[in-house]
């Protein structure tokens, strides 16, 4: 029985993967990141405008501190009008420099930045930024370090409910894709579980894939790379004869499943896999009576991940898949590299050695498998953790 629910499992793995490479395609050419931070700007901002008339939300995007991390727009965005892509993410100590730089420049206080920031404050045109500006100067009684910390707190609950309605959004895409795959390849769980039931051989020879799987660690978050491992698996899948012949409506209930499964995620069913590869070695036959005993094994090697800047560090540098490649710059990394804790000095604002185990440390604490590289979700939880 476990060997079946391996085996399904993997068929999940590689079809969630397939899926969550499709859909981070479809977010990088939409920029789906930029849209729902510029709706978290909203809610922040409102319609706040500057003296010159000017909303604050587009001076606040063109700020040299912010538009350094934005990208030339894509063919899709210059026929919609915009030159740059927002940028997917933003730290909220860099929001809080910012918005303190253009209401104290703008509004001509006698001093700069957050220590300005609450004459600007009062200068401020009615609005509900007023409003909440004004709680956080009064909460701040005059400490510009707490003041700092009031608009950067706000800043993270609300780009925590932006996160929240990008996952929300996210899974209900998976969905959908999932399904249009699932009909396209004839992904179907129903005729999948009934052909591993009824061939022994077949589970058996998945289950050792399912656990050959875990041992290698998740699978690429590249579409190309997950379908290459969909096809090479030689899953019961595709439109042979005998699938042909299934009932219509059994196979649309066998895809809906498949498309469920697909909406939770490749990392859910790395996971799933990994507690049942661990269920099913765990736990070795003890010796028959009289047998020798074997002699005690030397301790396992330590591995130790060399320092930032060692002879190996570079071993790990760059991006380790699509989403890292396409959706992270060194002003991005920079953030997480702080959101995990890392001494300014190893800062670097890239995806060295030292940054990798930091992030295998947070991975194994929230029980996720340790795989060092970074997918959406991750990112979102780091940069703009649940309050």
């Amino acid at each position: 029985m476990i060997d079946i629910a391996l085996a399904l499992g993997l068929v999940f793995l590689l079809f969630s993967a397939l899926v969550s490479g499709i859909y981070e395609w479809l977010a990088g050419l939409f920029n789906l990141r930029g849209r729902t931070l510029l709706a978290g700007l909203e809610g922040l901002l409102g319609d706040a405008r500057l003296a010159s008339g000017e909303r604050l939300r587009e001076q606040l995007l063109a700020h040299p501190l912010i538009a350094a991390q934005q990208q030339p727009a894509n063919w899709l965005e210059r026929a919609q009008g915009w030159t740059r892509r927002p940028p997917s993410y933003l730290a909220a100590s860099r929001y809080a420099m910012v918005l303190a730089d253009l209401l104290t420049r703008d509004l001509g206080t006698h001093q700069a930045l957050l220590r300005g920031l609450p004459e600007a404050v009062s200068r401020l045109g009615e609005g509900p930024l007023r409003e909440s500006l004004q709680v956080l100067v009064a909460q701040a009684e005059g400490d510009a370090q707490r003041l700092q910390q009031g608009i950067e707190q706000q800043f993270d609950e609300v780009m925590s409910r932006a996160s929240g309605w990008y996952k929300r959004r996210a899974q209900r895409w998976l969905f959908v894709i999932g399904l249009l795959a699932a009909a396209v390849l004839n992904v179907d769980a129903l005729y999948i579980g009934r052909q591993l039931a009824t061939d022994a051989a077949l589970s058996a020879r998945l289950a050792a894939e399912a656990q050959r799987t875990v041992e290698a660690g998740p699978p690429s978050g590249e579409r190309e790379d997950a379908y290459a491992a969909l096809r090479e698996a030689r899953l019961p899948i595709g439109w042979s004869q005998a699938a042909r012949e299934q009932d219509d409506v059994l196979r649309l209930i066998g895809w809906l499943i498949s498309a469920l499964a697909a909406s939770l995620g490749a990392p859910f069913w790395f996971d799933a896999l990994s507690r049942l590869v661990s269920l099913r070695t765990a736990g070795a036959r003890p010796p028959p009576a009289g047998a020798p005993i074997p002699a005690a094994s030397p301790p396992p090697a330590v591995l130790v991940l060399p320092a930032a800047g060692g002879a190996a560090a570079g071993s790990e540098d760059g991006p380790l898949n699509d989403f890292e490649r396409d959706q992270l710059n060194e002003v991005d990394i920079e953030a997480l590299q702080a959101a995990l804790g890392l001494p300014e000095a190893q800062r670097s604002g890239r995806l060295d050695a030292s940054t990798r185990a930091a992030i295998r440390a947070w991975q194994q604490g929230r029980g996720q498998a340790p795989s060092g590289a970074l997918d959406e979700a991750q990112v979102m939880a780091l940069l703009y953790p649940e309050t």
